[in-house]
């Protein structure tokens, strides 16, 4: 009796080793887990220059890899770019060719979305996704009964944003934790404009009136909202951002983007008198170079501890091609007809 009793807990235990065993279609035995790639893209929107006409073509670049939007017979730009997974959203504007009407358009994933009429898109950080990616947001201005008004698009449905002066501009906008941000300006009776943001349409001048200001980007460090752009000192133009209603002053020129990596503050544009381009981080100027072109910033990005910015380059022939620069390197965007760069985004792709 115990030499049987063995026997079965013998057989027993040989049928709970082969029950662990794990098998994959071509009998081999415990498969190793998938290896993910991850690859790193570079994202560029702009305008290339029609070769038959010079009229602009909204396009934008992956990795350098040019994606021209159609053809048209009137001008058109791509003013900002934003991903999310591999959804591409590019805002743009359509110049008409009497040179005084627009319209607001879109593009996901290459599909045209048409925002309205007598309207246009703001600049380099008009376009965002919100934190789900399922919501589209477009900010710029719409004209109604003769005056542009300050506006964004939530998935194509205008929200006009409220200002008591005459027109009102929005520029920049920021999604975030169900807060809608926008920054912009307005203009007054006596057309000067003075920089002004949004917050869940609740509006916030940051300069006097009379500063002949203007806010174009926006972004959140902790509680704490930092807004570019430019205000006037004398005769000339600033640079300058707001921490907070805050404002401090650079040198001659001006921001047209700003970006965090979380903890510091990173602002694209121009400076001196020159206009030369260049980025600040936490307010430290680096200025940029391009060989022997004169380089001018648009759009700034940030990923890991890369800094990212967009703009282009005059040659001494008067020729502008689009570049970027990563911590300072200078990379064109090679176009045989030239063309701008005006946003930039950097994201990873895991498959």
């Amino acid at each position: 009796m115990k030499i049987k009793a063995c026997t079965f807990i013998f057989f027993v235990g040989m049928l709970a080793v082969v029950s662990c065993k794990k098998f994959d279609s071509g009998g081999n035995t415990n498969p190793p887990p998938h290896t993910y790639v991850t690859d790193t893209n570079i994202y560029v929107a702009g305008y290339v220059n029609n070769y038959s006409n010079y009229l602009q073509i909204p396009a934008y670049w992956k990795n350098g890899a040019l994606y021209k939007f159609a053809d048209s017979s009137l001008n058109s730009a791509a003013e900002s770019i934003a991903v999310h997974d591999t959804n591409v959203l590019v805002s743009a504007t359509i110049e008409h060719t009497n040179g005084g009407a627009y319209t607001a358009i879109y593009y996901l994933n290459g599909n045209k979305v048409v925002l309205a009429d007598s309207a246009f898109v703001g600049m380099s950080q008009s376009a965002t996704f919100g934190s789900c990616g399922c919501d589209i947001y477009v900010c710029g201005a719409m004209k109604i009964n003769g005056h542009y008004k300050a506006v964004y698009w939530k998935n194509g449905t205008a929200h006009l944003l409220p200002n008591n002066s005459p027109d009102s501009f929005a520029l920049g906008i920021l999604a975030n934790n169900g807060n809608i941000y926008v920054a912009g300006s307005a203009v007054t009776t006596v057309n000067s404009k003075y920089a002004v943001y949004w917050k869940n349409d609740v509006s916030y001048p940051l300069a006097d009136t009379l500063s002949d200001s203007e806010a174009r980007g926006i972004v959140l460090v902790g509680a704490d909202i930092y807004v570019a752009g430019y205000s006037r000192s004398g005769s000339i133009n600033v640079a300058a951002y707001w921490k907070n209603g805050v404002q401090t002053n650079f040198d001659r020129g001006g921001l047209l983007s700003v970006t965090t990596d979380g903890t510091n503050v990173f602002l694209g544009g121009d400076q001196g008198i020159s206009g030369q381009g260049a980025y600040w981080k936490n307010g430290t100027l680096n200025l940029l170079s391009a060989q022997n072109f004169q380089p001018s910033v648009d759009g700034i990005a940030v990923f890991g501890s890369d800094v990212y910015v967009a703009g282009w380059v005059v040659s001494n022939q008067g020729q502008v091609s689009p570049a970027y620069w990563k911590n300072g390197v200078y990379t064109p965007l090679t176009y045989s007809f030239g063309g701008v760069a005006q946003s930039i985004r950097v994201v990873t792709y895991k498959h």
